[in-house]
């Protein structure tokens, strides 16, 4: 056997070995076998993709993407390793930058890629440019149009960028998926009290809670919206239920100007 099968040979045996290690979630040792098999030949991209996946099991995020840039050397083109390494920038390193090149390189692969359009809002949302954000949603819409979450997140580019009447159909659009979710009624009493219609905000706030009874944001927002439109029964009791979760909002509720308007109220002055 001349020195060519032999390190051929050699090669395989530590990938698979490392292959099994990394099934059964042995990390450290599948680090050692796939380093040895680099060691004999660094050309392979599979071997310094999977290298990248028992990393990743460890939490070992900037060595991952050190890993995926020795693989897209190899394959300049991969999908997979592009979409792999804006996850890790944008979910596990906050690195939105670098999220935002490797979904780019992934989309002239995957030009319609739910998946990857997603992503990209994501991480324009994070980086607060809600234009581009509120595109790449609409992008990821435009191959699954009922889908909730780019519904949701679409709404809340719009929300963070002030439009809250696009905000509210985003919302809308989202629960018609999902009728019973907490956040986007959470999300749309945000909205309709921003634009200063209290009670919608409150009809909200109320089927937010009925999901999740004990969320005192909801309560205290909702104490915010009664007290606006100066009803006080209803300001003071969502206020008692939000104060009973935090004690801290009663301190809140002190200087709130929400509360201008019930201030002076024996009710309000009791709590």
């Amino acid at each position: 056997m001349n020195s060519q099968q032999s390190n051929s040979q050699d090669y395989w045996y530590w990938y698979y070995q490392g292959k099994r290690q990394e099934d059964r979630e042995a990390y450290e040792e599948a680090i050692t076998s796939y380093e040895q098999a680099i060691s004999i030949r660094s050309d392979d991209y599979w071997v310094w993709y999977r290298l990248a996946n028992v990393l990743y099991g460890l939490e070992r995020y900037e060595e991952v993407i050190t890993s995926l840039d020795q693989a897209l050397g190899i394959r300049t083109q991969d999908y997979w390793a592009w979409y792999y390494r804006g996850c890790v920038a944008l979910e596990d390193l906050d690195e939105y930058q670098e999220a935002l090149v490797s979904f780019k390189q992934a989309l002239q692969q995957r030009p319609q890629d739910y998946w990857t359009w997603y992503r990209l809002g994501d991480t324009y949302r994070q980086l607060g440019e809600y234009t581009e954000a509120i595109a790449s949603y609409q992008q990821s819409l435009d191959q699954r149009p009922q889908d909730y979450w780019a519904w949701y997140r679409q709404g809340d580019a719009y929300l963070r960028s002030g439009n809250y009447e696009e905000a509210i159909k985003c919302y809308k659009n989202a629960l018609a998926v999902e009728a019973q979710d907490f956040w986007a009624w959470s999300k749309s009493g945000d909205a309709w009290r921003y634009l200063g219609d209290y009670l919608q905000g409150i009809r909200c706030y109320q089927k937010a809670l009925a999901v999740k009874p004990e969320d005192e944001y909801n309560w205290y927002n909702q104490a915010c919206c009664a007290a606006k439109i100066q009803q006080v029964e209803l300001a003071v009791d969502c206020l008692r239920k939000a104060i009973a979760i935090n004690p801290h909002n009663r301190d809140l509720a002190q200087t709130d100007p929400d509360f201008l308007l019930i201030r002076a109220e024996p009710l309000f002055q009791a709590i």
